[in-house]
């Protein structure tokens, strides 16, 4: 049986796994913290090497899910920038039949019908 430390750290790694599936990335700097506290408490007492298989495939997977989130974060954000740009930016081409891009300009007039 698992040491109460590797079983805190081990509901740690639950809490982050969790918080990652749901978007909670507000939460994962407190659980951070916390997982660096036990995994220090951890390594002043010898730990068998099933409980550190067990805390290896938890925190891989975590991993996992931490990578799989960076890149839905950068690929909304290129996503809105590509919004962005629509918005800003008109892509036309020019007399030499290259894409050129004309910056769209906003009518300070109040157009009334």
């Amino acid at each position: 049986m698992p040491s109460d430390s590797v079983m805190a750290l081990l509901l740690a790694l639950d809490r982050e796994g969790d918080a990652l599936r749901k978007g909670e990335l507000a939460s994962l700097p407190a659980i951070a913290e916390e997982k660096a506290r036990l995994a220090a408490e951890i390594q002043k007492r010898p730990v068998s090497n099933q409980d550190i298989e067990i805390l290896r495939a938890k925190a891989s997977a975590n991993a996992n899910l931490l990578a799989a989130a960076i890149r839905g974060i950068k690929t909304a954000r290129s996503r809105l920038d590509a919004l962005s740009d629509v918005r800003n930016v008109l892509s036309v081409y020019g007399p030499a039949g290259r894409m050129e891009r004309v910056p769209t300009k906003r009518s300070d007039l109040e157009r009334k019908a």
